[in-house]
């Protein structure tokens, strides 16, 4: 951590943990009391994506792709993110609706975010008769679906008119079952219902759309180190979900409202279709 970023004040320490400000291009950081009116940066006339889960892979190539284009980056994960403009940090227990929504209050300082990503996520295998198949369900609705949910809600609540919602789903929970992988189909299966039911008029503010993209296999580090002998010409980069992610949010080729969005990659060639 950069020994020159400042925790919240001691009031907004009890309710919000700790929000980390980078001010400028220069990613110098500083210290930002709550509800000062030095929240608003150089950044501050930028368009603005808060991406959840942005110290992941997939998040860290969609803070990445934003941030080459220009736009002021919010980081909100359990860690901090080098190159995100600000970062909001996670507790790592307890409930996050109400940290949420005060910080992100802090955060958009009056503003609005343009963009809201949830590329957070995880996966595990197992039958509901298996051994652990309830601890697989609490791990995979915290990091699947109540990322999701958490997401929905800042757009609800910050995303500007004609902003863009994007949720990660799962090609897999299209398919009819997943009785291998139960608690992971069930959680993408929610996230799917979540994606349709922002999409309903009211949900998001005027001209937003609610999308998700639904990968296959995600080419990512750890992937690699659990299934070194698969065909890796099949997983799809993160680069591409991020580029795409990217080109909808600036209003390029946007998908229709509730679009779910399947990635299939063939000897590293990507496409996208619209499944759902």
């Amino acid at each position: 951590r950069d020994s020159r970023a400042a925790r919240a004040t001691p009031v907004m320490q009890a309710a919000l943990g700790t929000v980390v400000k980078r001010t400028g291009r220069a990613m110098a950081a500083a210290s930002v009391p709550a509800g000062s009116a030095g929240m608003a940066t150089a950044a501050a006339s930028a368009r603005r994506v808060a991406v959840l889960g942005g110290c992941g892979a997939l998040g860290r190539a969609v803070v990445d792709a934003f941030k080459g284009a220009g736009w002021s980056t919010t980081s909100i994960d359990m860690a901090e993110s080098k190159s995100a403009d600000s970062n909001i940090l996670l507790p790592k227990e307890g409930d996050w609706s109400g940290f949420l929504d005060e910080a992100a209050e802090v955060d958009v300082a009056g503003g609005s975010y343009n963009a809201v990503v949830c590329a957070a996520g995880g996966w595990a295998g197992g039958a509901p008769g298996d051994d652990g198949f309830m601890k697989s369900v609490d791990f995979l609705y915290r990091v699947n679906f109540l990322t999701a949910a958490a997401s929905a809600r800042l757009a609800a609540k910050y995303l500007a008119p004609g902003g863009l919602l994007a949720l990660t789903g799962a090609a897999a929970a299209l398919q009819g079952g997943t009785p291998g992988m139960a608690a992971y189909g069930m959680t993408k299966a929610a996230t799917h219902h979540l994606v349709k039911s922002m999409a309903e008029p009211g949900a998001l503010p005027d001209g937003c759309a609610s999308v998700a993209v639904l990968p296959i296999t995600i080419d990512t580090p750890s992937n690699r180190a659990a299934m070194p002998k698969a065909d890796h010409g099949t997983w799809t980069p993160p680069a591409a979900f991020a580029e795409l992610l990217l080109a909808w949010a600036e209003g390029k080729g946007r998908e229709a409202n509730g679009a779910l969005v399947v990635a299939e990659t063939v000897a590293g060639e990507t496409k996208f279709s619209v499944q759902g």
